[in-house]
């Protein structure tokens, strides 16, 4: 029956592709839509009879800038050509849809979906060497490309998406999963783990202080939430990376926002903020915003007391989708901050996609720097740079007092870290106090 099945798919794909009408006229792939039918009924498939199957998702990363560069005609013509690339590239087999915005997706099976590696790999080398011919010298095609296999803990087309997305990050980071360093920690159990938390209601949290160097009457945290049980505390770090993975990212940062307005209603403190942690599954979400909205609207004017806060690998991910998404923040007053900034090879090179008001640096204090300088006063000149952007800096992982003076001196707006606050079942830091700052 298996074998019956897949080939009745593969004979209904052959009859669309000779259906314009049903087609991208540009490209001549499948619709999203289409392509979602068959990874659905692939997924339920599998349950019964499992066979091998992978998500391959490619994004064009920087093509608004190569459409600046090209033109509308030009670079549509270059999108066409990359297209007819990547059927002539990829196996004959692999159904091809071209998303939303300026990502492609392909369905490997059977055989190509275990040499999905090695097949994606020859992908991305025929597309720059096409990008090298096609495109001025000052200008490099980038590409991103995720994979994801559909197994046993596969639900549904969003998961698959969305592990999709999790390996682009995984690429661009260079990341070792940590699950495969601690053996008691492997993401089939972490998964039943956080599944059951979840389900339970089971989630607390955490806040950590985010302090203004200048003072600024605000009392500031960033919530968190751990899972902690009767088996020991997933490092936050792996909870996130396997909720990312199977789509529930939304549903935790849902829970935040919802705790973080439930405390601001119970304190009615206007100078009380908090930052909430944003996935990239809430970004690609397309009922997100409408939840955040309908929540919002039973909490009116407390748009205000809160900061989005997105990773800078999620936002480059998920680039297309966070103009609308920085509209709507909009509607309701919420800040966006930029969390890990300087990930990127050229961090400044996307602030103008998006608007945010903060970024917080990525890596410990005292190891930033700004893009091709290499002098003592890298941090600052760092700092002036984005201050220049109109942004306001937060250095993270502070571990001593010590390092204080001179991010003060540096023009910092803000600080956090275990050496000023430690993560904190209840808000209570004493933002009153008063430090006295000297540099020797």
């Amino acid at each position: 029956m298996a074998v019956d099945n897949h080939c009745t798919e593969q004979q209904v794909y052959s009859g669309l592709l000779h259906d314009p009408a049903i087609l991208d006229p540009l490209t001549g792939f499948h619709h999203q839509s289409y392509l979602d039918r068959v990874l659905n009924k692939s997924i339920q498939g599998h349950r019964l009879n499992p066979a091998a199957a992978s998500l391959a998702l490619l994004q064009l990363e920087n093509f608004y800038e190569i459409k600046a560069w090209l033109g509308k005609s030009d670079a549509t013509l270059f999108l066409s050509d990359i297209a007819r690339l990547l059927k002539k590239t990829l196996p004959a087999s692999a159904l091809l849809s071209r998303c939303e915005r300026y990502e492609f997706a392909a369905l490997l099976i059977d055989q190509s979906s275990h040499n999905a590696r090695v097949i994606t790999a020859q992908v991305r080398h025929a597309l720059e060497s096409i990008a090298e011919k096609s495109l001025p010298d000052s200008v490099k095609l980038k590409i991103s490309i995720g994979i994801a296999e559909i197994d046993d803990r596969t639900t549904g087309k969003d998961v698959l998406y969305a592990r999709a997305r999790h390996d682009m990050s995984d690429y661009r980071e260079g990341q070792i999963h940590l699950a495969r360093q601690q053996q008691n920690l492997q993401p089939a159990i972490v998964f039943k783990r956080l599944k059951h938390v979840l389900k339970s209601g089971l989630l607390r949290p955490l806040f950590q202080a985010v302090i203004s160097l200048k003072p600024d009457q605000l009392e500031h945290y960033e919530i968190r939430t751990h899972v902690e049980d009767s088996e020991g505390v997933i490092p936050a770090e792996l909870l996130f990376q396997v909720a990312v993975q199977n789509a529930w990212g939304d549903a935790i940062d849902r829970w935040l926002i919802q705790n973080a307005l439930r405390i601001l209603k119970q304190f009615a403190k206007p100078s009380l903020k908090f930052t909430v942690n944003i996935t990239q599954n809430s970004i690609v979400n397309p009922h997100f915003l409408s939840w955040l909205d309908s929540i919002l609207a039973k909490n009116p004017n407390l748009g205000t007391s809160l900061v989005f806060q997105i990773s800078e690998i999620d936002m480059l991910i998920a680039q297309h989708h966070m103009s609308y998404f920085c509209q709507r923040l909009d509607n309701h007053d919420i800040h966006l901050c930029i969390n890990h900034f300087g990930c990127a090879d050229n961090p400044f090179h996307y602030l103008d996609l998006f608007r945010a008001e903060f970024v917080k640096l990525n890596g410990p204090a005292g190891q930033h720097s700004a893009p091709e300088s290499g002098d003592s006063q890298s941090l600052a000149n760092l700092v002036e740079r984005l201050h220049e952007s109109g942004l306001r800096v937060i250095v993270p992982k502070v571990e001593s007092m010590l390092q204080m003076p001179q991010l003060w001196s540096n023009n910092v707006n803000y600080v956090q870290g275990y050496g000023l606050h430690k993560p904190s079942k209840s808000l209570d830091y004493e933002f009153s106090q008063e430090v006295t700052l000297s540099i020797h």
